[in-house]
């Protein structure tokens, strides 16, 4: 069986943001900045792609994780990898990111997807909560913690060993044997977003994504100097006379959110390039 990359045949730019002021509070350097944003989608406006929370929970449960479209666990709409070409990378990534959990804005009741339609409806007046998944918050910075903890969690299982069977993944070895048993199928190894036909090949390319994930991390920057630790950095601006903090994740950015969904970006990115490695090891 070749390996395979979850792919997607066209996916928006998910995770462009608005620069408007609103969508950056607490972005200034100051210890309050404690919700690193990320995944928020981005793709406006109106759009009804509802998030995806992986259920990985396992093993003998009657729920057999169905893998949903573009989820990082697996899709139906796959792409053979062509010897690991940027291209095929790209698609992966797009798709997983795209599955991944995102932010939703109720106005006056209305839940809607757009961040720039609530950014104006909060400088109208109008009452904005937010929501993230079936939670609903009173302020951006509550809902961005938990946004954080899920995303977080999704991006932790790309680095782990998932099973699939006709479409359907799951983090269960049982689950997925019992499976590929009673529809007379073949279990698939899946790590990094790439599919294994060979087990020990997918366990080495689980060390590998790890590694991988590892090595990208968030630099922030007072002035001249930079930090890895958030609280390194706040310490700093209390004795600096820099304005504000910038974030570095790939590129620099004074938004810390903007900087969120970048590193999640870039870990994806690491994560999958990895695995395509790890296949032609």
């Amino acid at each position: 069986m070749k390996s395979k990359l979850i792919g997607s045949v066209s996916v928006m730019a998910i995770f462009a943001f608005a620069s408007v002021t609103w969508a950056c509070p607490g972005c200034k350097g100051s210890s309050s900045n404690k919700a690193k944003t990320a995944a928020k989608k981005g793709s406006c406006c109106g759009s009804k792609v509802k998030a995806v929370a992986q259920k990985s929970s396992c093993c003998g449960s009657k729920v057999e994780a169905v893998a949903q479209k573009g989820s990082c666990c697996g899709s139906k709409a796959t792409t053979v990898a062509q010897k690991g070409s940027s291209d095929s990378i790209e698609k992966t990534v797009d798709t997983i990111l795209a599955s991944m959990p995102a932010m939703q804005f109720m106005v006056e009741g209305e839940t809607i997807d757009c961040s720039m339609s609530a950014g104006q409806a909060v400088k109208d007046g109008k009452e904005v909560k937010y929501v993230v998944g079936k939670d609903v918050f009173a302020t951006e910075e509550e809902a961005n913690v938990r946004l954080t903890s899920l995303v977080e969690k999704e991006i932790k299982s790309l680095q782990s060993m998932q099973y699939a069977v006709n479409g359907s993944c799951g983090s269960c070895p049982m689950t997925a044997k019992r499976l590929a048993k009673e529809q007379g199928a073949i279990v698939v190894y899946r790590v990094g977003g790439m599919d294994f036909s060979d087990q020990s090949k997918a366990e080495k390319a689980v060390a590998l994504v790890q590694a991988a994930a590892n090595e990208v991390k968030m630099t922030y920057k007072v002035g001249d100097n930079s930090f890895r630790s958030n609280k390194m950095a706040d310490e700093a601006m209390t004795k600096s006379t820099a304005k504000s903090m910038t974030y570095l994740a790939g590129k620099e950015t004074p938004c810390c959110k903007t900087a969120a969904t970048m590193l999640s970006r870039a870990k994806v990115t690491a994560i999958v390039k990895a695995a395509v490695q790890a296949n032609q090891l």
